[in-house]
């Protein structure tokens, strides 16, 4: 066989196969980013509320430090009136007190304040600084402490006040005080103010937020990276997954295709071949490594071997199969590799079909025209028969006039098994089987022959290696006879023999295309053969090479075979005669 090596249009190179990829993987990514966002919520709200408890801990801290502070303030203030004589000389200890008390980095302010929101002693840097308002102040009154934050000189400010003790507080009252401090009202006593500076603490905690913000990024960051690796990853997967998915169903998909699929190297050698490739060339695993050139198809169409078109179906024989062959260049990036796709289809049982279709046309026209002519011939033939026959019996001891009378009995006699034939062919009979034994059927065959082989100096024998085949007694009975009275005819004149048998084995079955079993009836004579153009037409009807034949024997016993869904081969030579071999299947459950 030879390849044609014409380059094939780009119209057929079409985009790799796809495949719908299965919902789950979708739900995957989802759950993914999903996983990711939940991830950074709740990162997010840990930072908010680890940043809320730190301030609220700043605070705290501050509050304490502003009552330690206070409580410290009092008792100095206490222990300084204690040992001074009176207003006048505690205001400069006081003023005193209050100068080394701003000297700390944290005290910016320190005051004492009556219930009114009037200083009574303040030092000198809020003197215009309005602490507290109406609502403030109401809350201090009920409450007798109260804290709270202010801008002082562009600086956060924490503001604590207390009511003093009644030791204290004694020594700011206008009026003459009782005796014991302890009787003094609550709502007599004033308040002490301290103001303290919390840039410090802002500090702290402004490094503390920073320090968790970017610890926060960092694990965003990390868990987003991770994420995008995990995602790189799953897309790693499902590509690996689809591509085994791909491979799996090309994989399916060569192994159930119904035509023979084969690539062939630069070099013509088989490298790869489906399983119905290897059935259809019958190689099994041998086919690869063949050269596709030693396979030795046979070229049926076209011309020196190469197809008319770039794309086309080429037919071929091989071992007794119909092939149609298409070939496709396979082409790769580098030459040297580039292969062939072969496809390889089986149409013998198309073939099969088609003849048979054929035939059945053929048949049908011959049952239209016998329909047609039988009626108008039968009878006039039957008047003229019986008017031969009567100038026969007149004309009995006159020659040439008997002789002439017989010969129209006979030649009337020819016409009317032609018109006989020409009906059986027509008309559809389906064929009645059962088991017939072959000896008694080759008996009453040998009592309807025995006369005009003996005449002929010839010899039928039997060799039945299968005594029953499964077939209409009479079918098969009018099919060997048609094949012994055209073996009678082809003997020789001397020594002629004449072999019927059976046998059993396989053969293609006409619906599947696969081998049938069943038993090989054959009638093989050592007469004068036939070439190759004649065994060819000799199942055709009216196909005849003697003088006196009508051309329906063989094509009624075709028939006979067609209907009990065999086969008819001939084999000839013209040396050693002629074997007809009739395919019974065995019957089907």
């Amino acid at each position: 066989m030879k390849l044609s090596g014409r380059p094939i249009k780009a119209a057929v190179l079409v985009s790799p196969m796809h495949i719908l990829p299965p919902i789950h993987r979708e739900k995957t990514i989802f759950v993914a980013l999903l996983a990711l966002l939940v991830l950074g919520l709740s990162l997010s709200f840990l930072t908010w509320q680890n940043l809320r408890q730190q301030r609220l801990a700043a605070d705290q801290h501050m509050i304490l430090a502003a009552k330690t502070i206070a409580s410290g303030v009092e008792g100095n203030m206490g222990w300084g009136m204690r040992h001074s004589r009176g207003m006048r000389s505690e205001r400069p200890l006081f003023d005193t007190f209050f100068q080394e008390l701003l000297a700390s980095p944290n005290v910016l302010f320190v005051g004492v304040m009556d219930n009114a929101g009037q200083m009574l002693l303040s030092s000198e840097n809020i003197a215009k600084f309005k602490i507290f308002t109406e609502e403030n102040l109401a809350a201090l009154r009920q409450r007798g402490q109260w804290h709270g934050f202010a801008t002082f000189n562009n600086q956060q400010v924490l503001l604590f006040a207390h009511r003093t003790k009644p030791l204290l507080a004694r020594h700011f009252l206008s009026s003459p005080a009782p005796l014991r401090p302890e009787h003094l009202p609550m709502e007599s006593r004033p308040f002490l103010i301290l103001g303290l500076d919390m840039n410090e603490h802002l500090l702290m905690y402004q490094d503390a937020r920073r320090a968790a913000l970017w610890q926060t990024a960092y694990i965003l960051g990390a868990s987003a990276a991770l994420w995008l690796a995990l995602l790189t990853l799953l897309k790693r997967r499902e590509q690996g997954s689809r591509v085994r998915e791909l491979e799996h169903f090309q994989s399916q998909l060569l192994d159930n295709l119904p035509d023979g699929l084969l690539t062939l190297d630069c070099n013509g050698i088989i490298r790869s071949a489906n399983p119905a490739a290897m059935l259809i060339f019958g190689r099994g695993t041998q086919l690869a490594g063949m050269q596709w050139h030693d396979l030795s198809l046979h070229r049926t169409l076209g011309k020196n071997g190469h197809c008319e078109t770039d794309i086309a179906w080429c037919q071929y024989s091989f071992e007794n199969r119909f092939l149609e062959v298409l070939t496709l260049p396979l082409h790769e990036q580098c030459e040297l590799d580039n292969r062939t796709l072969v496809l390889v289809r089986d149409r013998t049982r198309i073939k099969t079909l088609e003849a048979s279709l054929q035939e059945a046309q053929r048949l049908a026209a011959i049952g239209r025209l016998a329909a047609a002519v039988a009626h108008e011939i039968r009878n006039p033939l039957s008047a003229l028969r019986g008017f031969a026959q009567y100038f026969a019996s007149k004309l009995s001891l006159q020659e040439p006039e008997q002789t002439y009378a017989h010969t129209m009995v006979s030649e009337a006699d020819r016409l009317n098994r032609v018109i006989t034939d020409m009906l059986f062919l027509s008309k559809p009979r389906p064929p009645k089987q059962s088991l017939v034994q072959l000896d008694i059927l080759f008996e009453n065959l040998c009592n309807l022959v025995r006369l005009d082989l003996e005449n002929r100096q010839a010899v039928i024998e039997q060799d039945f290696s299968v005594p029953v085949v499964w077939a209409d007694q009479d079918l098969l009975k009018q099919a060997l006879l048609n094949l012994v009275m055209n073996a009678q005819e082809a003997l020789p004149q001397q020594d002629g023999k004449v072999r019927v048998g059976s046998t059993a084995g396989t053969a293609p079955g006409r619906e599947s295309g696969n081998n049938a079993a069943g038993v090989w009836i054959f009638v093989r004579d050592n007469g004068r053969g036939m070439d190759e153009e004649q065994r060819e037409k000799a199942l055709e009807p009216f196909y005849t090479t003697r003088k006196d034949g009508a051309g329906l024997g063989l094509a009624i016993v075709h028939k006979i075979m067609r209907d009990h869904g065999g086969h008819v081969d001939i084999f000839s030579d013209r040396k050693t005669g002629t074997e007809v071999r009739l395919f019974f299947p065995y019957k089907t459950v």
